[in-house]
């Protein structure tokens, strides 16, 4: 589904009361067992190769209460991980003026630039990407299996995904819609390229957090990275803006 990006809907934020519900969010999900569930999986994840980025994608109109708690868990993420404001980005098509200096005020970069999350992970980067079409995951996943560092390594080992559940996503989507606008996806999976960690859902508000998991990523092969092409969406289908 398209949304509508009109700029007078888009600037429909006061800023002081956004940034004063959003902090109010994070002190309410810190000490929540579901905060704390999350932030032992990053942890783990962080003690084997340090996190030194935050992006996020997606994360919605500011004037909603999923997109005010979900910025106060990207912010809980981010003091944990000890980022500096200067290695994170958040983009949305729907932000206005006035969600981007939210966002500024609240520590976090944002970004106007469009890039449908076709963005090489140059650095160890935690991605979040809550409730995104699976066109978006499907590019990030190509843009970095396809990629090298310069340890001549692909750039998707350098990925942490917190998004819907890959797995979940494949099994509910037809494979028709599979093949048009998962076909990554369903490569990294098939070949087992990717650790996914369910993250359970125990928050106080059912529809914020939910179907979302970790997820972690090996290289491919040579021999694998020969079959890939790169995914074309046709406009009339597409969810992505």
């Amino acid at each position: 589904m398209k949304i509508n990006t009109n700029l007078s809907e888009k600037d429909n934020v006061d800023v002081e009361s956004t940034v004063k519900k959003i902090l109010a969010a994070k002190e309410d999900l810190s000490n929540s067992e579901f905060m704390n569930a999350v932030k032992e999986n990053i942890e783990r994840i962080n003690k084997i190769k340090s996190i030194v980025r935050i992006h996020c994608y997606g994360i919605g109109q500011l004037s909603t209460v999923i997109a005010r708690y979900q910025t106060a868990f990207l912010l809980t993420v981010k003091e944990m991980l000890r980022i500096e404001e200067a290695e994170t980005l958040v983009f949305d098509p729907v932000h206005g003026e006035n969600e981007r200096t939210v966002l500024q005020r609240i520590g976090l970069q944002s970004s106007t630039e469009n890039t449908q999350c076709k963005v090489r992970m140059e650095k160890r980067t935690l991605v979040f990407m809550p409730h995104c079409p699976k066109e978006l995951t499907n590019n990030l996943l190509y843009s970095n299996l396809r990629f090298c560092d310069k340890q001549n390594k692909s750039t998707v080992s350098n990925l942490v995904l917190i998004s819907n559940s890959i797995s979940n996503v494949l099994l509910r989507t037809p494979d028709s819609k599979i093949k048009k606008f998962g076909s990554i996806l369903k490569i990294a999976e098939d070949s087992n390229l990717v650790k996914e960690t369910n993250i359970i859902n125990s928050f106080k508000f059912s529809d914020i957090f939910n179907d979302l998991a970790v997820h972690e990523f090996t290289g491919p092969t040579e021999d694998l990275l020969r079959g890939i092409s790169t995914p074309v969406y046709e406009d009339e289908d597409t969810e992505m803006i």
